[in-house]
């Protein structure tokens, strides 16, 4: 099943889009929460010397839907991964910065509704995401490997 193209209003007010499959996150698209509903995405963050700096894009754990084969709707529904663009890194939340090391959140610790936030540096370097909220248990979120 292939990514949907137009953003809804979430149960918050802000326009989220679901994410179905590994995706590359568009500039385009900051503002919107990318609404995670199925295990195992890989999202590739766009080069931060492409993107406005302070430009921030959200991450949610929507949970895998029910009545999919595999979803349960439920809390440890889902794990993903979000990798930066080579050359870029993560850093805040109890990260140290590091060019190629991206952010793994844990299927066991998550809960419906937890998510992330990041801003872009505006620069290719070990520092070009900065997270900038986290809800959720600290534990859900993990520096890759």
């Amino acid at each position: 099943m292939a990514n949907p193209v137009t953003p809804y209003v979430g149960n918050d007010g802000r326009l989220w889009i679901n994410v179905s499959e590994n995706k590359t996150l568009a500039a385009t698209e900051f503002g919107w929460v990318q609404n995670l509903i199925a295990d195992g995405i890989t999202l590739t963050a766009p080069a931060s010397a492409t993107v406005l700096a302070g430009a921030e894009l959200t991450i949610r754990n929507g949970g895998v839907p029910q009545g999919s084969t595999v979803g349960s709707g439920d809390d440890a529904s889902l794990g993903f991964i979000l990798t930066p663009a080579s050359g870029d890194g993560v850093t805040g939340n109890g990260f140290t910065a590091a060019v190629n090391k991206g952010v793994t959140y844990v299927k066991a610790q998550g809960r419906v509704g937890d998510e992330i936030t990041l801003a872009s540096g505006g620069a290719n370097t070990a520092k070009a995401w900065n997270v900038t909220n986290v809800k959720g248990a600290l534990a859900a979120w993990t520096r890759t490997a």
